[in-house]
């Protein structure tokens, strides 16, 4: 037996520390919520995992839907393959639901919002930023464009570090 994946286990780690946490139903979008950790050398999505497919809302609390692996989500993997491009050393992400308040508080729980502008672009907006010259913030949020919601990705250094965030900020916004 072939032992198991440290990169795998601490993200399914932190997706089961998000399950069935109804407080945090109120951060979760509409097109679900991903997170994706990667290996210490980054080369392409292949070196980034995530969940194939998404965490809902279901029956009011979270509930995960698919399984962690490498190249579980070219998404949001993107922006950490871009952050590793800028010699970054966060290697995990989360998009949550974008909205002003939820930016305003993670400002005023000390972390670094950067706004990026409203538009529709291929791709993810945070890793396009990222590829154009962007600098390293912890967070970026993207208004929405007509057909596209807005969202928050959330970056760190690990999915332990995005889970402690994502319930400090859950403890402080409306639902």
């Amino acid at each position: 037996m072939k032992p198991e994946d440290g990169i795998l286990k601490v993200l399914r780690e932190a997706f089961s520390r998000i399950e069935g946490r109804e407080k945090l139903s109120k951060l979760i979008p509409q097109v679900g919520l991903n997170m994706v950790y990667s290996r210490s050398r980054v080369e392409d999505i292949s070196d980034v995992a995530g969940l194939s497919g998404r965490v809902i809302i279901s029956m009011g609390a979270p509930r995960v839907c698919g399984e962690v692996i490498y190249g579980g989500s070219g998404h949001i993997g993107s922006v950490i393959v871009e952050l590793s491009k800028l010699e970054s050393k966060m290697r995990a992400a989360v998009v949550v639901k974008g909205r002003n308040y939820i930016a305003r508080t993670l400002e005023e729980m000390g972390l670094r919002v950067h706004t990026l502008p409203a538009e529709a672009t291929e791709g993810c907006p945070v890793a396009k930023y990222l590829r154009e010259g962007g600098g390293i913030f912890d967070a970026y949020f993207h208004p929405g464009a007509f057909g596209v919601e807005p969202t928050i990705t959330v970056v760190a250094g690990d999915p332990g570090d995005l889970v402690e965030i994502i319930e400090g900020l859950a403890d402080h916004v409306e639902g």
